[in-house]
């Protein structure tokens, strides 16, 4: 038996993000070459996608919404396709119907901890999304998955259907984000920090986003970098329907305003939608509803 203190690992990743996939197989695969070096992996949960409802939403609809098509990622799926069979994986984008909000299986990852099997939960639950196509908002599906894991399904059932550790789980998400705020603030560079815990298309830039308007943004960050002057950070985490964000002000420049001719389209698409939701409402207030037997 090894006298090392084990060495505490927290993974912060989602059971729907292909990179979290790809990178806890490569993480198990690095620790199994220092078999001497004893581990306590924590799984701490993050939500890819906490704007998804409950209840789920289409698969399509979750594309069009985050990547602006369909056709749109399947131009970028590949890539991730060819890193997860790399490590041995398999992604069947093409099989995933139905896109989850994953409160409910960090539920079960959390629970499963209990048993020593928070690993294999997050596993199973990752396979039948990614290699499966898996629907992570059916009940049975995720009880099924509780079973597999050694978990009660009578009892998962049952939690389930309440509100059971949804706060903690909600809360620990959170803890991510305030966690990469306290080590900018112990002298790390923002950039490495980034690079390190971003799980966005930054991530290789240190987190960088490039120039942009406000109104690209979501409304809670752009309210959030106007607060901000040059150089200064947010002092807590800011949350949009993407995620939590910590966000840098590096610099700001004037912008000209585009040319009439560029936007005329739109203007005129946007006086002729208030015209006709105006002419609308007039019908609503002055309709008149006959009833006859």
């Amino acid at each position: 038996m090894s006298s090392l203190k084990p060495l505490p690992i927290d993974i912060v990743s989602d059971v729907v993000c292909p990179w979290c996939y790809i990178g806890k197989r490569r993480i198990e695969n690095a620790l199994a070459l220092v078999p001497d070096v004893p581990v306590e992996v924590q799984w701490r949960p993050f939500f890819l996608n906490p704007w998804v409802p409950r209840e789920g939403i289409s698969r399509d609809e979750y594309l069009t919404t985050k990547f602006g098509s369909v056709e749109a990622y399947k131009g970028m799926a590949g890539r991730v396709v060819a890193a997860a069979g790399e490590e041995g994986l398999s992604y069947r984008p093409d099989l995933v119907k139905r896109q989850p909000n994953t409160i409910d299986c960090h539920r079960l990852i959390h629970w499963a901890e209990a048993k020593g099997k928070s690993a294999e939960m997050k596993q199973r639950l990752m396979e039948l999304y990614f290699r499966d196509g898996g629907d992570l908002t059916d009940i049975d599906v995720l009880v099924q998955a509780a079973a597999d894991c050694g978990l009660d399904a009578d009892d998962v059932r049952r939690r389930l259907a309440t509100d059971e550790d949804v706060e903690r789980i909600s809360a620990q998400a959170q803890e991510a984000a305030e966690a990469a705020i306290k080590k900018i603030k112990g002298g790390a560079k923002f950039e490495d920090v980034a690079k390190a815990e971003s799980t966005d298309s930054s991530k290789a830039n240190g987190g960088d986003l490039g120039w942009f308007t406000l109104t690209r943004m979501a409304k809670p960050f752009g309210d959030a970098v106007k607060g901000l002057k040059k150089g200064e950070m947010t002092a807590t985490p800011v949350q949009t329907q993407f995620g939590w964000h910590v966000i840098k002000l590096e610099d700001t420049r004037e912008t000209a305003p585009p040319p009439f001719e560029q936007v005329k389209q739109q203007v005129s698409t946007g006086v002729m939608q208030k015209k006709l939701q105006a002419y609308v409402e007039t019908l609503k207030k002055t309709a008149k509803i006959e009833k006859s037997l």
